[in-house]
């Protein structure tokens, strides 16, 4: 009896020593890469094999201290300072419920914090699964913000405010006399920090006592007609201005795509324009507009 009690006691200490799942770290990443998830599972690193040449236990934890304007919550990806020999793929989960504005998941990006400014990653969104990815080639903290950007003539122009302002039902071919309203109008402007871009469009929304989200088109308002836009969301103008007003061009074709709470002033609106001078604007911009 007593060699048999020893005998179980050495199996048993035998097999918890053999591949016991208790004693495995999970977020041990090393030659051969791996994939670790955050806690409340929404966010996620795949680090490719041969991208670390140690074995790493890697961490993601949730953090207050970050860049402003983020969507969703910030998490620290640890070892801080991890560099990668080929880029890891960095996925972010979000719900309708973050965003600003609804169905302003387009203008998503992952970004990381820069001396607590964000940088902002080339990310792809995935609307239907509500996920955004990037490749990253280092750790430090990562959310997801609003790209924010307008490419004008291939240059990017980081927008950082907007404007609106409501004029009212009125009419679109006889705006200071108002001789038969019809039509909704906001204008509503668009610019950089230091305003070397300035977009201005005045939309007009065919739903009579409300303004409405929805896709204008560009209408040449000397061709048009009242009856061409009686149950249309259109403008005649959407001016593009450079330079601190040293330059400026009227758009002759594109739509204006927008959506928001008109009561809170937050908006999400999207740029798809030409203009005179054979330059296109493109882009969208989300956020509080004054």
């Amino acid at each position: 009896m007593k060699y048999l009690t020893l005998l179980i006691v050495a199996l048993i200490f035998t097999s918890c020593g053999e591949d016991d799942p208790a004693t495995i770290n999970e977020n041990v990443i090393g030659i051969d890469g791996g994939i670790v998830t955050s806690n409340d599972n929404k966010v996620s690193i795949e680090i490719p094999a041969n991208a670390l040449v140690n074995d790493t236990e890697i961490s993601i934890n949730p953090t207050t201290s970050h860049p402003a304007n983020n969507i969703g919550a910030v998490y620290d990806f640890g070892p801080d300072g991890t560099q990668f020999i080929s880029p890891a793929k960095m996925s972010f989960s979000y719900n309708d419920s973050d965003l600003m504005v609804t169905n302003s998941g387009n203008n998503l990006t992952i970004a990381y914090d820069n001396n607590n400014s964000w940088a902002l990653l080339n990310s792809t969104v995935d609307l239907i699964n509500k996920v955004v990815t990037a490749d990253v080639d280092h750790f430090t903290s990562f959310g997801l913000t609003y790209r924010n950007m307008i490419v004008y003539a291939d240059q990017e122009y980081a927008i950082t405010r907007g404007e609106v302002f409501s004029l009212g039902l009125g009419d679109p071919f006889d705006p200071e006399f108002n001789s038969n309203p019809t039509h909704v109008n906001y204008e509503f402007s668009i610019f950089d920090s230091n305003e070397s871009i300035w977009i201005n469009a005045g939309l007009y929304s065919k739903e009579e006592g409300s303004f409405t989200s929805g896709t204008f088109v560009f209408q040449n308002e000397t061709t048009t007609t009242p009856a061409d836009i009686s149950s249309k969301d259109f403008f005649f103008t959407a001016q593009i201005i450079l330079d601190q007003n040293t330059a400026d061009f009227a758009a002759t074709d594109g739509i204006i795509k927008i959506s928001g709470d008109p009561s809170n002033k937050v908006y999400s609106i999207e740029y798809d324009l030409t203009y005179s001078n054979g330059k296109t604007a493109k882009g969208i911009y989300t956020g509080v507009f004054q």
